[in-house]
């Protein structure tokens, strides 16, 4: 390990390794494989249910791997949980053991410089399955689609779970190939857990505060692709011009969570309750991307209709006096919530030092008590609906 961070809250220790990359669109689907295989293809544990009933049964462990996103960059995060020792009765279940075994679970096996053909197979067949679930899936099809036209021709522009297409065409060898790069990449080691002594020491990746998707596309206001569907799906994109770690980055996630980020927001009250427009309504903020994405289904013959209520709910911002402690309130909690989560202080501390600047994470309670109800009003002011995609459910009109 590169880092040991001490911490005595959890019983669970936690071992984290990272390989970071710029974002390659190209690279999306092999990186997400070699996540599946690597599940899978311990050089130690020869089989998918061999290292399933050592893991289980000696050491209480969860091994996994899996692609992170941080903006323009993709990480693979590799990720091995355990009871810690402390509250275990036998000497040989020890911290060097788990950290040890996080060592050899992070090695792939392979054979004659490509990957085990079964493990393979395997990998693909899992993630397969769950690419053609995704696919099933309109709503999330719809928000996918409403971004990648929005970002259409930049490095935004890509499938976030990969391609069934570029699947097909990837190989052992190639798989093997893209490993033997990915282990050049910039990588960290972090582990936490109530360890005997702390051994902390900086360990410095390039800097990656770099991270927005700044470039927009060339996309019209709106665009309507068919789906044989009965109901419509629409997304409503926002431009905000304020990224997450901006000035007002708390600001743009305040005024999100007004119109559409609550239960109770404006979309729910004045779309969905005032004139039963839609079936589900709600919006989320891209820090990343700084936009704020609405979200509805509803009947594509109400579109217009849906359209002016959505404007509706948006104007209502500027003429609101908000509860601002009631808003600070539920950022507070959230974020005393997520540290009651064991993974909480690795990623925090990786997210810290290697992307965000000045330990962002633990000044986010300093920044939302300047929270000012001037600043969300500011970003209400400046941002604009952009684009409007609508995805589906046509066929509606033929029955009017």
């Amino acid at each position: 390990m590169n880092i040991y961070l001490k911490q005595e809250k959890f019983h669970r220790v936690t071992f984290k390794k990272y390989y970071v990359s710029k974002m390659k669109k190209e690279e999306l689907t092999i990186r997400t494989l070699l996540c599946y295989y690597q599940e899978l293809a311990c050089h130690k544990y020869y089989n998918e249910s061999l290292q399933t009933y050592i893991l289980g049964k000696n050491y209480d462990a969860r091994f996994n791997v899996h692609l992170k996103k941080v903006g323009t960059y993709i990480i693979i995060e590799y990720s091995l949980s355990s009871v810690d020792p402390l509250y275990i009765n036998d000497p040989n279940y020890t911290i060097e053991v788990l950290e040890e075994l996080f060592n050899e679970l992070i090695i792939p096996r392979f054979w004659n410089k490509k990957c085990v053909k079964s493990l393979f197979d395997r990998a693909k067949e899992i993630y397969e399955s769950d690419l053609y679930s995704r696919f099933e899936n309109p709503s999330m099809l719809s928000f996918e689609n409403a971004i990648k036209h929005f970002y259409k021709g930049t490095i935004r522009d890509y499938d976030s779970y990969g391609s069934l297409e570029e699947l097909y065409k990837i190989t052992e060898k190639d798989l093997y190939n893209y490993y033997m790069k990915v282990i050049n990449e910039e990588s960290v080691c972090i582990a936490s857990g109530n360890f005997i002594k702390e051994n902390n020491y900086d360990y410095n990746l390039t800097c990656k505060d770099n991270f927005y998707f700044l470039e927009k596309g060339n996309y019209s206001p709106f665009l309507y692709e068919d789906f044989e569907s009965d109901q419509c799906y629409l997304e409503v994109i926002y431009d905000t011009g304020v990224y997450s770690l901006d000035k007002l980055g708390i600001a743009a996630r305040a005024l999100n969570f007004i119109f559409g980020g609550k239960s109770a927001s404006n979309l729910f009250n004045i779309v969905r309750e005032k004139y039963g427009l839609c079936y589900s309504i709600s919006s989320m903020y891209l820090g990343a991307s700084g936009i704020i994405i609405v979200s509805s289904i509803i009947n594509y013959s109400d579109i217009d209709k849906v359209l002016e209520a959505i404007d509706e709910a948006y104007n209502k911002i500027g003429n609101l006096d908000f509860d601002i402690d009631e808003i600070k309130e539920y950022f507070i909690s959230n974020i005393i919530n997520s540290k009651d989560n064991f993974n909480t202080l690795v990623d925090n501390y990786f997210l810290d030092n290697y992307f965000l600047k000045d330990n962002e994470s633990y000044k986010e309670l300093e920044k939302i008590d300047k929270l000012k109800i001037e600043d969300i009003k500011e970003v209400f002011k400046n941002t604009k609906r952009s684009f409007v995609y609508a995805y589906g459910g046509k066929k509606n009109d033929w029955f009017l």
